[in-house]
């Protein structure tokens, strides 16, 4: 997004430098009307035309490549293999730094269906039309989406919610597809970070849920929930934070 800003503002400054240049230097009459219309119309014929017909093809351009999953026993994975796999989340920014604190094993259908029998729901991923709520002073903040993440550029497989220990927070489970997959079986693996996220209203204009830091208590919350489910929780030897592993197959 950044290039793309950047290019459009560089564009702008240009077609600028162009049109004070033509002003100073140009006075002979033109009949600019036409030609401007005849721009744009051709523009837009063009854009309506080609659109349509490219625009899969030239954002399937710009989806960076993922690497092939690395292979690891089940059984090696559940007793240290665990570790070899991402404690953080890969971000700069060290708020965004989240640790990778839930790692499962399985498809994630069993998972949905056992939070949502103890309160939790599964929220669609926000687009645009959901966060320009962040900006309604009038909306609640039931109605104010979690905005979704990505890790290694790819958005959670599922983001489950409920209800916190406070009315301004909620406890947010978030899953995207580890590197691996786990053998016999070719079964996926999932890494996750549970977090406690706090409604904040900034400048009195932008309302939003953002995470707490440190250990976190919906930790416990999810593993409560997956209550009856194969799991094991272990310290991560670089974070000194605790890893719930969870097993959705027997």
């Amino acid at each position: 997004l950044s290039d793309v800003i950047g290019g459009m503002l560089f564009g702008l400054f240009w077609l600028l430098v162009l049109g004070i240049a033509y002003r100073r230097r140009f006075n002979r009459s033109f009949w600019v009307k036409p030609v401007a219309w005849l721009f744009y119309g051709t523009f837009a014929v063009a854009a309506l035309w080609y659109a349509p017909r490219n625009i899969p093809v030239k954002l399937a351009r710009f989806e960076p490549a993922q690497p092939a999953p690395v292979d690891i026993a089940s059984a090696a994975w559940w007793q240290q293999a665990w570790q070899q796999l991402p404690a953080r989340r890969n971000e700069f920014d060290d708020d965004q730094r989240w640790p990778l604190d839930v790692q499962v094993a399985g498809p994630l259908a069993p998972l949905q269906k056992r939070l949502e029998s103890q309160g939790w729901r599964v929220q669609p991923q926000a687009g645009w039309e959901q966060a320009l709520l962040m900006l309604d002073k009038s909306a609640g903040q039931d109605e104010i989406p979690v905005l979704p993440a990505t890790l290694d550029t790819q958005v959670e497989s599922l983001l489950m919610l409920r209800a916190g220990n406070a009315p301004d927070e909620v406890f947010a489970l978030r899953l995207w597809p580890a590197p691996a997959r786990l053998q016999p079986g070719d079964q996926p693996l999932w890494l996750g970070s549970a977090q406690t996220l706090h409604y904040q209203r900034h400048f009195s204009l932008i309302g939003m849920w953002r995470p707490m830091r440190g250990i976190d208590p919906s930790l416990n919350a999810v593993r409560e929930a997956l209550d009856g489910l194969p799991q094991q929780v272990s310290t991560h030897p670089d974070t000194q934070m605790p890893v719930l592993r969870v097993k959705t197959t027997p």
